[in-house]
């Protein structure tokens, strides 16, 4: 009777392991349905944020063949009647690109295709899915422009992550100079930026509940006559072989160039071709402009990192080890209920040992930041900008006092206080304010 109980025992415990096994599994499949795992503007996520209405809109018209690409772009041989979307790039990451990525995009639109570029918008605030700081409008005109593709400055890419690093180390008689390191030559990051003829910057004034992009006059009638861009971006100091088809406050957002049998189009936001914009705001004439008079359309996943890399379980689904999976898993659970041992209980005095750790408040953390940010040189003649911007219309402050602390920062020995005497000279500053406001206020 025993074993009769114990095999019941063995068999819930299995139906019940079995049931949360295909609840996981359930879950996770309505987690890729939506989407959300994927990076913004992938074709496929079906969220707001994802292309994939555009993707499966387009795979419904019998005319067209609409694929997805999770390989390196160097792979397509020709690009001959071919539309190619690369969607939510981040403008900053076309200052480092590798020599294959540029020699591909470059190869595939002489040889015919249309290469659209789209970039995630930018703002005045960093977007919530973002976790780059390179998405950041402030932390893109912060950081500084890599040196020219041809200089012998443009930053080196980091060994572990190089192919070259993976197939083994590096020879030992590589050349000392880098201009004769074939190793350095391949992969050196470079600028798609340098190499188109343009650049990118963010629109100060831009304002997304008044500013709309408007078409440029006598281009493409049949496009609409303005576009909703929740972007910042604008492409800036353009040659003349860019062709201007849509401009915000005439600043460039949708430009074109040709490349010898093809073209490259540039949209400053992909927001125009979300699962979003399709519902919000639907531009039928300027999706067909895009797609162009191609049959063939590739919507590119690989520079969003979405590679596909088949592992043990695509094997075994290709192969159908369905059953040997299954079979494994009931024998490793009779081993287990076979070997099955009582888990030790846990110390609860253990935890007492730790001790635990003070945090910090948030003015060290702001300390921290200005520390980080504003250079010791620069300290004083940031408070003293800021100092300006708060008593414009504070008429507390004499213009007398305002005078003498304006000749004050500009004389030559502010001009070349050090680190050490911008305190002093603060103090100073400060000592004297208090002092006239100290006699206004006993006059009165």
């Amino acid at each position: 009777m025993s074993r009769v109980r114990q095999f019941g025992t063995l068999a819930a415990g299995i139906v019940l392991l079995a049931g949360f096994l295909a609840g996981i599994g359930y879950l996770f499949m309505l987690r890729f349905a939506v989407g959300d795992v994927f990076p913004p503007y992938s074709s496929l996520r079906s969220d707001p944020l994802g292309t994939k209405a555009l993707y499966a809109g387009l795979r419904q018209l019998p005319q067209l063949t609409v694929t997805r690409n999770f390989e390196d772009p160097e792979r397509i041989e020709n690009g001959t009647g071919t539309t190619i979307f690369l969607n939510g790039f981040v403008p900053r990451r076309l200052d480092s690109v590798t020599p294959a990525f540029r020699t591909a995009v470059t190869r595939l639109a002489e040889s015919g295709a249309r290469l659209v570029f789209s970039f995630q918008p930018l703002g005045t605030k960093r977007p919530w899915w973002d976790t780059e700081e390179s998405a950041s409008p402030e932390a893109e005109l912060k950081q500084p422009k890599d040196a020219a593709p041809d200089s012998d400055t443009a930053p080196q890419p980091d060994k572990a992550d190089s192919p070259a690093a993976d197939n083994g180390a590096m020879p030992e008689d590589r050349p000392k100079d880098r201009k004769d390191d074939p190793y350095f030559k391949q992969f050196r990051p470079v600028s798609l930026w340098t190499h188109w003829g343009l650049d990118f910057a963010v629109d100060s004034s831009f304002n997304p509940e008044t500013n709309r992009a408007r078409r440029v006059r006598g281009i493409a009638a049949d496009l609409p006559e303005a576009l909703v861009l929740n972007s910042a971006l604008f492409f800036a100091n353009t040659d003349k072989s860019w062709q201007t088809i849509y401009h915000r406050n005439d600043k460039p957002v949708l430009i074109r160039k040709a490349f010898g049998a093809g073209e490259v189009v540039l949209v400053a936001d992909a927001y125009v071709l979300s699962n979003e914009a399709l519902r919000a705001h639907r531009y039928p004439a300027l999706l067909t402009w895009l797609v162009g008079p191609h049959r063939n359309l590739i919507f590119d996943e690989w520079h969003l990192d979405v590679m596909r890399n088949p592992g043990v379980a695509a094997l075994m689904r290709k192969y159908r080890l369905h059953g040997l999976f299954w079979g494994l898993v009931v024998l490793t659970l009779f081993v287990i209920w076979q070997k099955t041992a009582r888990i030790p209980v846990p110390d609860p005095r253990r935890h007492l040992q730790r001790g635990n750790r003070s945090g910090k408040d948030s003015m060290e953390g702001l300390v921290g930041l200005l520390r980080r940010n504003v250079a010791p040189r620069q300290i004083l003649q940031t408070c003293y900008t800021q100092w300006r911007q708060a008593i414009e219309a504070d008429l507390a402050v004499s213009k007398e006092n305002r005078a003498a602390v304006q000749a004050l920062m500009q004389s030559k020995d502010t001009a070349r206080h050090g680190a050490g005497q911008a305190v002093q000279l603060y103090r100073r500053i400060h000592r004297m304010l208090s002092i006239a406001h100290t006699m206004k206020r006993n006059t009165k």
